[in-house]
């Protein structure tokens, strides 16, 4: 590990299932609002404090996003070139549901003014809600404790709830101030690639509706149309306040001496998208119905969601507080950040920030998706429908560059290419294998031939045209099929040729491909006539993926002994790569392109992914081979790297050495390791969580359409725990220090192996032990 990954300091006390601040001043607020945000993949909502901050634009971020909403602004390129996106596309702010402020006795209750005592916010992953409680005590020495507690409904995805609990020591003038306002506020982070325009949205109106208040607001350029709405429950009447940009109902009463009161908000973001020319009126009937409900009912039917959502993909580590909680939060932001429609996908910061500008990446694909894959399939196959629904952007993409079928964007909203920097954005050709491996691993698990027919097959088809013609047969290579000028995973190594990341999943799609052909001429023979028609294939085509296959250029090392990761990389200019990680951290900052692109040093996991990814296609000391070589030359600059590298290097028994990946990759946020998680998530190192431990620790691979299991537990652990979901049955997978323990929970079973033997779990035998005898290499 690189020394900027070392000795990082745990900034919350480990909790199994929490998390706990108890001094507001100890992390920056920006990075606690990433932290302490909750989403349930519509809407977002930054951490941040009701009372808000003041002046409010210091230091903090307060946002609220919905998935899928997004404006555009026109790219100044000074030189545009063929295939240059023209504009960029980015997720926008909307209206703050949590905007309240309370005053005792005319002064506010802030936590920047005035005395406080106890302190303490909570993150309840379990139940994803926040809670924040403090005593504070104003000018003339009143104490007033306040709780306040929020989260954004599971059960009702436009729903998001706020709970106030109020008491003070002595007789007071309590003051509550709920507030609609506008939120238009440009974003400023993009200005050097952005038009002139700086207001990205029209604020239409803001209005009291019969004691809901309702807001609305129109993207520019995009027209998404978004409406906030809400409505409270207090024992007391309210006055409505009309101001600038904002609407607010105010509550004046008089407290009893240790009385406490208790005041409900109730708040809907609609959007034209679901609601078509109606979302306003729908975000008052939200309002109304669910307050009708009552609080505790709406909040009751959101835990049994996050429920049923830990039931099945909960990982129980005992023993280890700091990875058990590092783990949860993980998998915690990947769920509370997933759209679930077909329509909205998750972004690189989740739902709890905006610094990637809600894009979805390759992240989705190979370290996202697996999670769901296997313990919600259903989700899987929405963030499959999200790739097929904007399949028609991505050929027109490949018509942008002068090729055939279909070229998904590197990163995107809306399904255009918004990466304007070409040599790491539309060089990454591998996003169209990312998509073959995510639709070969659903399918491998599921068995759903009827979406490989409706949906897979034309993805798969129109993908594997572009790369069957993307690449091409050179003589000097013994007529071996290449593919040049591309980036590979490494993002320091651009417009290389012949990445094997590329090559080899390439020839796995194209196989791949055929098969299915096979498969769709057999059960399914009229829609492939349709799909042969639409795709443009071809005997000539189909010949040409098989040629392809069978031909791929495999770049190999003879003196090393080793594959190697591309064409360039072995031949580069030697670095001291400690030195440049002590120095000159993060990489991309510090050296212009022509400097750091000669130089033998890799951003994040390239060859070593696909050690992974088809690891069991390779003997183990080539794989350590690899891994001896790339790992001293990698800076881990990306959050992506150091899962991956904890799976290889339990592979291979560097056992401490995955142990640290671990841990710095499940803490990436909570500990801030890449000293930017006030942007957001890293939603791609969060969702590679679940592969560390099922894939790391469990040593779970699928391939022979089945499951092999080669367990290991680390010596600090008394035990770790998982289920699995495959081909319609579920397990329970429990690694001891000596057995590991397989438990049949639903389904009929299958077969798999446990250490190279084949064994099989069913109704009649539901519970296995068996030996981890692999544990004696380790």
């Amino acid at each position: 590990m690189r020394l900027i990954h070392q000795e990082i300091k745990e900034k919350f006390t480990p909790q199994p299932w929490s998390i706990t601040e108890t001094d507001w001043e100890s992390v920056p607020k920006k990075d606690s609002e990433t932290i302490f945000s909750l989403a349930n993949g519509y809407l977002g909502v930054r951490g941040g404090f009701e009372e808000e901050f003041e002046p409010e634009a210091t230091g903090t971020d307060f946002d609220a996003m919905i998935n899928g909403v997004y404006t555009f602004f026109d790219y100044h390129h000074v030189w545009a070139r063929p295939g240059f996106p023209k504009r960029w596309h980015t997720i926008t702010t909307q209206m703050n549901p949590f905007n309240i402020t309370v005053y005792c006795n005319n002064e506010k209750i802030c936590l920047q003014k005035g005395k406080v005592k106890d302190y303490v916010r909570r993150l309840d992953l379990y139940h994803a809600f926040t809670e924040r409680s403090f005593v504070f005590v104003t000018n003339d020495n009143t104490e007033v404790t306040i709780k306040f507690q929020r989260f954004i409904s599971l059960s009702v995805k436009q729903l998001s709830c706020s709970k106030i609990q109020i008491s003070t020591n002595q007789p007071a003038d309590i003051k509550i101030e709920s507030k609609l306002s506008k939120r238009c506020a440009p974003d400023e982070r993009k200005d050097d690639i952005r038009s002139n325009e700086k207001w990205f949205c029209e604020w239409q109106e803001i209005e009291d509706v019969n004691g809901t208040i309702v807001g609305s607001q129109k993207m520019n350029v995009s027209g998404f149309k978004i409406a906030c709405a809400f409505n409270d429950d207090f024992a007391f009447d309210s006055v409505t306040v009309e101001e600038k940009d904002l609407i607010k109902k105010v509550y004046s009463f008089c407290s009893e001496p240790n009385k406490e009161y208790v005041y409900y908000r109730f708040n809907a973001h609609t959007t034209d998208i679901d609601f078509s020319e109606n979302y306003k009126e729908f975000a008052e009937k939200i309002v109304l119905d669910e307050k009708g409900r009552g609080y505790e009912k709406c909040f009751s039917d959101h835990k049994k969601q996050w429920e049923k959502f830990w039931d099945n993909s909960n990982i129980e580590i005992d023993g280890d507080d700091s990875i058990q909680q590092g783990i949860r939060y993980c998998l915690f932001s990947i769920n509370a950040s997933v759209g679930r429609d077909g329509k909205t996908n998750i972004s690189a910061n989740g739902l709890m920030g905006i610094w990637y500008a809600g894009h979805t990446f390759w992240d989705t694909e190979i370290f996202m998706l697996p999670m769901f894959l296997y313990s919600d399939p259903k989700v899987a196959k929405n963030l499959l429908m999200f790739r097929y629904n904007k399949l028609d952007k991505a050929r027109e993409r490949a018509k942008q560059m002068d090729h055939v079928g279909a070229l998904f964007p590197w990163n995107t909203t809306d399904g255009e290419e918004s990466g304007h920097v070409f040599e790491i954005a539309t060089a990454q050709y591998h996003i169209n294998n990312d998509i073959f491996y995510s639709i070969y691993r659903y399918y491998e698990t599921t068995g759903d031939h009827q979406f490989m027919a409706d949906y897979g097959a034309e993805i798969l088809f129109e993908i594997s045209r572009c790369m069957a013609h993307r690449g091409a047969f050179i003589p000097l290579r013994n007529n071996k099929f290449c593919i040049n000028v591309v980036c590979g995973p490494d993002e320091y190594s651009p417009v290389v040729d012949n990445n094997m990341y590329t090559n080899y999943l390439t020839r796995k799609q194209l196989y791949f491909a055929l098969e299915i052909c096979e498969l769709l001429k057999e059960r399914y023979p009229e829609k492939y006539k349709v799909l042969y028609e639409k795709c443009s294939l071809s005997p000539e085509e189909l010949d040409l993926w098989k040629r392809a296959a069978d031909n791929m250029y495999i770049g190999y090392n003879k003196e090393l002994d080793i594959y190697t990761q591309d064409d360039q990389f072995l031949y580069r200019d030697p670095v001291d790569i400690e030195w440049l990680a002590k120095n000159k951290y993060p990489l991309l900052h510090n050296f212009h392109p022509l400097n750091l692109w000669r130089m033998q040093v890799c951003k994040q996991a390239d060859i070593v992914l696909l050690m992974f990814l088809y690891g069991y296609e390779f003997d183990k000391p080539m794989i350590k081979r690899i891994f001896d070589y790339y790992e001293p030359r990698t800076i881990h600059d990306s959050s992506l790297s150091a899962s991956i590298h904890s799976i290889v290097a339990m592979d291979i028994g560097y056992v401490n050495e995955s142990y640290n990946y671990l841990k710095q990759s499940c803490r990436m946020d909570l500990d801030n390791y890449n000293r930017n998680v006030e942007h957001g998530i890293h939603a791609a190192c969060c969702g590679a969580a679940f592969m560390m431990i099922v894939n790391g620790y469990g040593g779970m691979r699928v391939y022979d359409n089945m499951l092999h299991f080669t367990p290991r537990i680390d010596r600090r652990w008394n035990y770790c725990k998982f289920k699995i979901l495959f081909a319609g049955s579920r397990i329970e997978v429990k690694i001891n220090k000596k057995t590991t323990v397989y438990t049949l929970l639903e389904g009929e079973g299958f077969k798999f192996k446990h250490n190279s033997s084949l064994y099989k779990i069913d109704k009649d035998n539901k519970v296995l032990e068996l030996n981890n005898e692999i544990m004696e290499k380790f």
